[in-house]
C-alpha cells in the first residue's frame, strides 16, 4: 500500500533463457487478402502479416522469432485468389493447417481446387 492507501501492484519481470524464443518455422498461409504466419510459440496466439516471400517471422507479441516456410507455389495461390472481387474470400491454407482444421476451412487446397471454386462463384479461370 501506498501512503494514500491506495494499493500498488509489483510486476515481475519473468527471465527467459537466451534463444529460448527463436526457432523453429511458421507456416504462410492467405487470410483476408494477406499473407500472415502465425507465432511458433505455444500459447501466444500471435499472427505477423507477411510480405511476399519474406524469409523471417518476428512476433510483435512475444518477440518469437522463426523462419518462414512458404508453398512452392505461393504465386500462382496469389493469382488465382486476386480475381476474387471481396477480399475476405481470399483465403488458402497450407495441407493440415491447425487454424483451418479448427475453423473447418479448406485446406491444402491446388491451384486447381481454387480456380475451380472461383469459376463455381462466376469467376472465369483466367489461366486458360
Amino acid at each position: 500500500m501506498t501512503e494514500s492507501g491506495v494499493r500498488r501492484l509489483e510486476w515481475t519481470r519473468i527471465r527467459v533463457p537466451a534463444g529460448s524464443r527463436a526457432g523453429g518455422t511458421a507456416r504462410a498461409y492467405v487470410n483476408h487478402s494477406r499473407w500472415v504466419a502465425d507465432c511458433g510459440q505455444p500459447y501466444c496466439n500471435g499472427a505477423e502479416r507477411l510480405e511476399p516471400r519474406q524469409a523471417r517471422i518476428h512476433c510483435t507479441n512475444c518477440h518469437w522469432e522463426g523462419m518462414v516456410q512458404w508453398p512452392p507455389d505461393a504465386d500462382a495461390i496469389w493469382e488465382v485468389l486476386a480475381v476474387r472481387p471481396v477480399p475476405q474470400t481470399r483465403n488458402w491454407f497450407p495441407s493440415g493447417h491447425e487454424l483451418a482444421l479448427r475453423s473447418g476451412c479448406p485446406h491444402g487446397q491446388t491451384i486447381a481446387d481454387l480456380a475451380a471454386e472461383n469459376v463455381e462463384y462466376g469467376i472465369p479461370d483466367l489461366r486458360i
